[in-house]
């Protein structure tokens, strides 16, 4: 067994400060450190490998995706930087983990990925784009609604199914209760806009959440 892997087995971090400099946390026992001194070029060595290595994975997953090897990185946390390093996640893994970060970033953006192709509810975000069709309690794009991101909807929705849509002394008429800019008579609550995230497309009339007319969640 190598010097590196037996200071993780043993519960230490090792970093490379610069190419002739370790980082050992916690410090290793006093009686570890003339050893250590003797393996240095070692664990050096290995790390640098160990980088190349992690460099060239990164690489790989970021083939044909509109992300960077830097980008993945930076999203990965200290825990998964350690399977990697012990061989507990797979660069497939590491390629699985690129798409999705993709597909969230896009989700972000209020764009519908392409196997989204089915007609959904969710119980908070209304009419969804999923998988699958029928009822959700939750769904990826309650990311989206709690940020007051985009949200794309297979149909468009009428201001009167808006649970923000306060009706006036009119059979038709009612107001934005999210002040959304409405003409000086109110919303009309049959006028249909294509609802994303809460808020309808520009030129549109802006409909905040939907409020789905069935309880059977």
């Amino acid at each position: 067994m190598n010097p590196l892997t037996q200071l993780r087995e043993a519960g230490h971090s090792v970093k490379l400060v610069d190419s002739n400099q370790i980082f050992v946390h916690p410090t290793p026992p006093a009686e570890w450190v003339p050893e250590l001194r003797t393996m240095k070029t070692q664990i050096i060595e290995a790390l640098k490998s160990e980088q190349q290595s992690m460099t060239e994975a990164l690489e790989a997953a970021a083939q044909n995706l509109p992300i960077t090897p830097a980008e993945i990185r930076e999203a990965l946390s200290p825990e998964d930087i350690e399977d990697w390093q012990n061989g507990e996640m797979s660069n497939e893994n590491l390629a699985a983990f690129a798409s999705v970060l993709v597909q969230r970033r896009e989700m972000d953006q209020g764009k519908r990925p392409g196997d989204f192709t089915k007609h959904a509810t969710c119980k908070h975000c209304g009419p969804v784009w999923l998988r699958f069709a029928g009822e959700v309690l939750g769904c990826p794009w309650c990311w989206n609604r709690a940020r007051n991101r985009p949200i794309p909807r297979p149909y468009p929705i009428r201001c009167g199914d808006c649970m923000h849509f306060a009706r006036l002394d009119h059979p038709h008429l009612g107001r934005c209760n999210k002040g959304e800019p409405e003409p000086a008579a109110g919303l009309w609550d049959t006028t249909e806009g294509l609802v994303i995230g809460g808020i309808a497309e520009k030129g549109r009339i802006k409909s905040l959440q939907v409020r789905i007319a069935t309880e059977n969640f």
